[in-house]
Protein backbone atom coordinates (compact mmCIF):
# COMPACT_ATOMS: atom_id res chain seq x y z
CA UNK A 1 0.00 0.00 0.00
CA UNK A 2 1.12 3.46 -0.57
CA UNK A 3 1.28 6.07 1.62
CA UNK A 4 -1.29 9.09 1.44
CA UNK A 5 -1.59 12.16 2.19
CA UNK A 6 -4.72 11.92 4.20
CA UNK A 7 -3.24 9.18 5.76
CA UNK A 8 -0.33 11.37 7.05
CA UNK A 9 -2.71 13.98 8.05
CA UNK A 10 -5.05 11.92 10.14
CA UNK A 11 -1.51 10.03 11.85
CA UNK A 12 0.03 13.61 12.60
CA UNK A 13 -3.50 15.02 13.96
CA UNK A 14 -3.62 12.09 16.58
CA UNK A 15 0.20 12.43 17.28
CA UNK A 16 -0.19 15.88 18.21
CA UNK A 17 -3.42 15.95 20.04
CA UNK A 18 -2.54 12.42 21.43
CA UNK A 19 -6.17 11.80 21.47
CA UNK A 20 -8.30 9.92 18.42
CA UNK A 21 -11.56 11.96 19.58
CA UNK A 22 -9.87 15.23 19.53
CA UNK A 23 -8.26 13.98 16.51
CA UNK A 24 -11.18 13.15 14.43
CA UNK A 25 -13.07 16.46 16.11
CA UNK A 26 -10.04 18.30 14.54
CA UNK A 27 -9.95 16.69 10.99
CA UNK A 28 -14.30 16.91 11.13
CA UNK A 29 -14.36 13.34 10.93
CA UNK A 30 -15.87 10.12 12.29
CA UNK A 31 -13.59 8.80 15.52
CA UNK A 32 -13.82 5.04 14.33
CA UNK A 33 -12.09 6.41 10.79
CA UNK A 34 -9.55 7.79 12.26
CA UNK A 35 -8.79 4.58 14.41
CA UNK A 36 -9.05 2.36 10.84
CA UNK A 37 -6.62 4.51 9.22
CA UNK A 38 -3.82 4.12 12.19
CA UNK A 39 -4.46 0.43 12.71
CA UNK A 40 -3.90 0.44 8.32
CA UNK A 41 -0.63 2.70 8.87
CA UNK A 42 0.25 0.66 11.34
CA UNK A 43 -0.45 -2.49 9.05
CA UNK A 44 1.53 -0.98 6.14
CA UNK A 45 4.72 -0.35 8.66
CA UNK A 46 4.73 -3.87 10.65
CA UNK A 47 4.95 -1.84 13.78
CA UNK A 48 3.04 0.13 16.63
CA UNK A 49 2.93 3.73 16.14
CA UNK A 50 0.85 4.58 19.98
CA UNK A 51 0.80 3.37 22.89
CA UNK A 52 -2.46 3.11 24.21
CA UNK A 53 -4.30 2.42 27.20
CA UNK A 54 -7.68 3.58 28.93
CA UNK A 55 -6.43 6.79 30.15
CA UNK A 56 -4.15 8.04 27.56
CA UNK A 57 -2.03 7.94 24.17
CA UNK A 58 1.60 7.73 23.87
CA UNK A 59 3.60 7.90 20.75
CA UNK A 60 6.25 4.92 19.93
CA UNK A 61 9.89 5.63 19.22
CA UNK A 62 8.32 4.50 15.53
CA UNK A 63 5.93 6.59 16.32
CA UNK A 64 8.13 9.71 17.08
CA UNK A 65 10.18 8.90 14.08
CA UNK A 66 6.81 8.64 11.49
CA UNK A 67 6.02 12.07 13.25
CA UNK A 68 8.83 13.94 12.10
CA UNK A 69 8.55 12.63 8.98
CA UNK A 70 5.03 12.95 7.94
CA UNK A 71 5.53 16.65 9.42
CA UNK A 72 8.36 17.47 6.77
CA UNK A 73 6.44 15.42 4.01
CA UNK A 74 2.93 17.37 4.46
CA UNK A 75 4.91 20.36 4.28
CA UNK A 76 7.16 19.57 0.85
CA UNK A 77 3.72 18.56 -0.52
CA UNK A 78 2.46 22.01 0.85
CA UNK A 79 5.62 24.08 -0.93
CA UNK A 80 5.02 21.71 -4.05
CA UNK A 81 1.31 22.71 -4.45
CA UNK A 82 2.36 26.60 -3.77
CA UNK A 83 4.76 26.53 -6.30
CA UNK A 84 2.53 24.95 -8.57
CA UNK A 85 0.05 27.35 -8.20
CA UNK A 86 2.56 30.36 -8.61
CA UNK A 87 4.06 29.05 -11.86
CA UNK A 88 0.22 28.46 -13.51
CA UNK A 89 -0.56 32.17 -12.20
CA UNK A 90 2.17 33.43 -13.96
CA UNK A 91 3.74 34.69 -10.38
CA UNK A 92 6.87 32.35 -10.47
CA UNK A 93 8.99 30.98 -13.11
CA UNK A 94 11.08 31.96 -15.87
CA UNK A 95 11.04 34.39 -18.38
CA UNK A 96 13.77 35.10 -21.36
CA UNK A 97 13.28 38.37 -23.14
CA UNK A 98 15.18 40.07 -25.83
CA UNK A 99 15.60 43.60 -27.24
CA UNK A 100 17.48 45.45 -29.89
CA UNK A 101 19.80 48.18 -29.18
CA UNK A 102 18.97 51.91 -28.49
CA UNK A 103 15.43 51.89 -29.73
CA UNK A 104 14.16 49.91 -26.97
CA UNK A 105 16.07 51.17 -23.95
CA UNK A 106 13.86 53.95 -22.83
CA UNK A 107 11.63 51.57 -22.18
CA UNK A 108 13.05 47.82 -21.24
CA UNK A 109 13.78 49.40 -18.04
CA UNK A 110 10.58 50.49 -16.99
CA UNK A 111 8.67 47.75 -18.50
CA UNK A 112 10.54 45.48 -16.40
CA UNK A 113 10.45 47.60 -12.70
CA UNK A 114 6.23 47.65 -13.96
CA UNK A 115 6.42 44.00 -14.60
CA UNK A 116 8.94 43.57 -10.87
CA UNK A 117 6.44 44.90 -8.30
CA UNK A 118 3.70 42.57 -9.05
CA UNK A 119 5.57 39.70 -10.24
CA UNK A 120 8.40 39.51 -7.17
CA UNK A 121 9.37 35.85 -7.88
CA UNK A 122 9.53 35.32 -11.92
CA UNK A 123 13.67 34.67 -12.64
CA UNK A 124 14.04 37.33 -15.81
CA UNK A 125 16.78 37.06 -18.64
CA UNK A 126 17.62 39.61 -20.99
CA UNK A 127 19.38 39.51 -23.43
CA UNK A 128 20.27 42.11 -26.73
CA UNK A 129 19.37 40.04 -29.92
CA UNK A 130 19.05 41.59 -33.67
CA UNK A 131 15.49 41.40 -34.65
CA UNK A 132 15.76 38.99 -37.01
CA UNK A 133 17.51 36.52 -34.45
CA UNK A 134 14.91 37.45 -32.14
CA UNK A 135 12.42 36.16 -34.61
CA UNK A 136 14.20 32.84 -34.85
CA UNK A 137 14.90 32.14 -31.21
CA UNK A 138 10.85 33.12 -30.19
CA UNK A 139 9.94 30.82 -33.05
CA UNK A 140 12.17 27.97 -31.04
CA UNK A 141 10.73 28.69 -27.93
CA UNK A 142 14.08 30.31 -26.65
CA UNK A 143 13.15 33.41 -26.03
CA UNK A 144 9.41 34.14 -24.55
CA UNK A 145 8.89 37.90 -25.24
CA UNK A 146 11.43 40.27 -27.57
CA UNK A 147 11.36 44.32 -28.26
CA UNK A 148 11.38 43.64 -32.06
CA UNK A 149 12.29 46.80 -34.36
CA UNK A 150 10.71 48.08 -37.41
CA UNK A 151 7.64 46.45 -39.14
CA UNK A 152 7.27 42.95 -38.64
CA UNK A 153 5.01 40.10 -40.46
CA UNK A 154 4.85 36.83 -39.68
CA UNK A 155 2.45 34.48 -39.68
CA UNK A 156 3.74 32.43 -36.79
CA UNK A 157 4.26 35.33 -34.32
CA UNK A 158 2.00 37.66 -32.38
CA UNK A 159 2.55 41.18 -32.42
CA UNK A 160 1.64 43.84 -30.16
CA UNK A 161 2.93 47.38 -31.10
CA UNK A 162 4.49 49.14 -28.61
CA UNK A 163 5.59 52.69 -29.58
CA UNK A 164 6.43 54.60 -32.77
CA UNK A 165 9.41 56.64 -31.56
CA UNK A 166 10.16 59.64 -33.62
CA UNK A 167 13.72 59.73 -35.44
CA UNK A 168 15.86 62.68 -35.05
CA UNK A 169 19.36 63.75 -36.26
CA UNK A 170 22.72 63.56 -34.29
CA UNK A 171 25.26 66.42 -35.54
CA UNK A 172 28.19 67.91 -33.98
CA UNK A 173 27.90 71.14 -32.12
CA UNK A 174 30.40 72.47 -34.67
CA UNK A 175 28.35 71.63 -37.47
CA UNK A 176 26.50 74.40 -39.55
CA UNK A 177 23.35 72.35 -39.35
CA UNK A 178 23.44 71.71 -35.74
CA UNK A 179 21.76 75.50 -35.14
CA UNK A 180 18.49 75.02 -36.97
CA UNK A 181 15.56 74.52 -35.64
CA UNK A 182 14.64 71.70 -37.83
CA UNK A 183 16.47 69.63 -41.08
CA UNK A 184 15.10 68.18 -44.13
CA UNK A 185 16.88 64.90 -44.15
CA UNK A 186 18.38 64.78 -47.53
CA UNK A 187 20.11 68.10 -45.67
CA UNK A 188 22.75 65.25 -44.91
CA UNK A 189 23.14 63.35 -47.80
CA UNK A 190 26.44 64.54 -48.65
CA UNK A 191 27.80 64.03 -44.73
CA UNK A 192 29.89 60.84 -43.19
CA UNK A 193 27.64 58.57 -41.39
CA UNK A 194 28.03 56.88 -37.64
CA UNK A 195 25.23 54.13 -37.80
CA UNK A 196 24.16 51.30 -35.53
CA UNK A 197 25.69 48.26 -36.25
CA UNK A 198 23.99 46.20 -39.09
CA UNK A 199 24.92 42.89 -37.86
CA UNK A 200 23.82 43.19 -33.97
CA UNK A 201 20.94 46.38 -34.22
CA UNK A 202 19.65 45.34 -38.33
CA UNK A 203 16.39 46.04 -37.46
CA UNK A 204 17.03 49.96 -36.58
CA UNK A 205 20.07 49.98 -39.31
CA UNK A 206 17.47 48.35 -42.03
CA UNK A 207 15.36 51.32 -40.88
CA UNK A 208 17.73 54.18 -41.30
CA UNK A 209 18.83 52.82 -44.70
CA UNK A 210 15.32 53.02 -45.68
CA UNK A 211 14.69 56.43 -44.65
CA UNK A 212 17.34 57.94 -46.15
CA UNK A 213 16.60 56.10 -49.66
CA UNK A 214 13.37 57.29 -49.25
CA UNK A 215 15.28 61.16 -49.00
CA UNK A 216 16.78 60.46 -52.14
CA UNK A 217 20.36 58.88 -50.88
CA UNK A 218 22.05 56.30 -49.20
CA UNK A 219 24.22 57.29 -46.33
CA UNK A 220 28.20 57.01 -46.73
CA UNK A 221 29.01 54.86 -43.87
CA UNK A 222 32.44 55.82 -42.28
CA UNK A 223 31.32 53.69 -39.21
CA UNK A 224 29.04 51.07 -37.56
CA UNK A 225 29.03 51.24 -33.60
CA UNK A 226 27.40 48.17 -31.32
CA UNK A 227 27.19 51.00 -28.63
CA UNK A 228 24.76 54.17 -28.42
CA UNK A 229 27.40 56.04 -26.12
CA UNK A 230 30.19 55.08 -28.51
CA UNK A 231 27.96 56.19 -31.49
CA UNK A 232 27.45 59.59 -29.83
CA UNK A 233 30.56 60.33 -28.97
CA UNK A 234 32.08 59.93 -32.56
CA UNK A 235 29.59 62.07 -33.27
CA UNK A 236 30.46 64.76 -30.75
CA UNK A 237 34.26 64.39 -31.78
CA UNK A 238 32.92 65.34 -35.03
CA UNK A 239 33.50 62.03 -36.80
CA UNK A 240 30.00 62.37 -38.60
CA UNK A 241 26.47 62.69 -37.91
CA UNK A 242 23.68 59.67 -37.23
CA UNK A 243 19.92 59.28 -36.62
CA UNK A 244 18.74 58.31 -33.63
CA UNK A 245 15.21 57.77 -31.54
CA UNK A 246 13.94 60.89 -29.90
CA UNK A 247 14.37 59.06 -26.22
CA UNK A 248 18.15 58.88 -26.95
CA UNK A 249 18.09 62.14 -27.61
CA UNK A 250 16.43 62.92 -24.30
CA UNK A 251 19.58 61.88 -22.60
CA UNK A 252 21.39 64.15 -24.48
CA UNK A 253 25.48 63.98 -24.77
CA UNK A 254 28.14 66.88 -24.62
CA UNK A 255 28.81 68.11 -28.00
CA UNK A 256 26.48 66.26 -30.06
CA UNK A 257 23.12 68.63 -30.75
CA UNK A 258 19.80 66.61 -31.60
CA UNK A 259 17.90 68.33 -34.28
CA UNK A 260 14.38 67.18 -35.69
CA UNK A 261 14.02 65.97 -39.14
CA UNK A 262 11.18 67.58 -41.54
CA UNK A 263 8.92 65.50 -42.49
CA UNK A 264 8.50 63.57 -39.28
CA UNK A 265 9.88 60.19 -39.30
CA UNK A 266 9.16 57.31 -36.78
CA UNK A 267 10.87 53.81 -36.12
CA UNK A 268 8.24 51.18 -35.14
CA UNK A 269 8.55 49.39 -31.69
CA UNK A 270 6.83 45.72 -31.07
CA UNK A 271 6.49 43.20 -28.86
CA UNK A 272 6.93 39.81 -30.63
CA UNK A 273 5.86 36.42 -29.10
CA UNK A 274 5.02 33.02 -30.40
CA UNK A 275 1.11 32.97 -31.37
CA UNK A 276 0.22 29.29 -30.76
CA UNK A 277 1.84 29.00 -27.28
CA UNK A 278 2.13 32.26 -24.68
CA UNK A 279 3.52 31.32 -21.12
CA UNK A 280 1.15 33.20 -18.34
CA UNK A 281 4.49 35.06 -17.16
CA UNK A 282 4.96 36.26 -20.95
CA UNK A 283 1.39 37.10 -21.03
CA UNK A 284 1.83 39.19 -17.40
CA UNK A 285 4.88 41.21 -18.93
CA UNK A 286 3.18 42.07 -22.20
CA UNK A 287 0.34 43.56 -20.47
CA UNK A 288 2.93 45.13 -17.79
CA UNK A 289 4.92 46.84 -20.86
CA UNK A 290 1.69 48.14 -22.70
CA UNK A 291 0.53 49.49 -19.26
CA UNK A 292 3.79 51.23 -19.18
CA UNK A 293 3.72 52.44 -22.94
CA UNK A 294 0.71 54.06 -22.78
CA UNK A 295 2.02 56.16 -19.71
CA UNK A 296 5.34 57.12 -20.77
CA UNK A 297 5.47 60.97 -20.91
CA UNK A 298 5.02 62.19 -24.91
CA UNK A 299 8.85 63.73 -24.11
CA UNK A 300 9.97 59.74 -25.06
CA UNK A 301 8.04 59.22 -27.79
CA UNK A 302 6.99 62.14 -30.01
Amino acid sequence: MDLELWQLRYFLAVAEDLGFGTAAKRLNVSQPAVSRAIIALEDELGTPLFKRNRRRVDLTEAGVAMRDEASHLLEQARRALETVRAVAQGKSGCLAIAFEGSVAHAIVPEAIAAYRKRYTDVHISLTELPTPKQIDCVRRGEIQVAFAVGTIRDVDLGIVPIARERVVAAIPQSHPLSAAPRIRLGDLADEPFITSSRHTRCGFYSRIICLCQGAGFTPNTVTDVNDTDLMLGLVAAGQGVTLVPASVAARGKAGAVFVEVEPPMFVDLSLIHARDEVLITAQRFIQATCDISASMSAQTYK
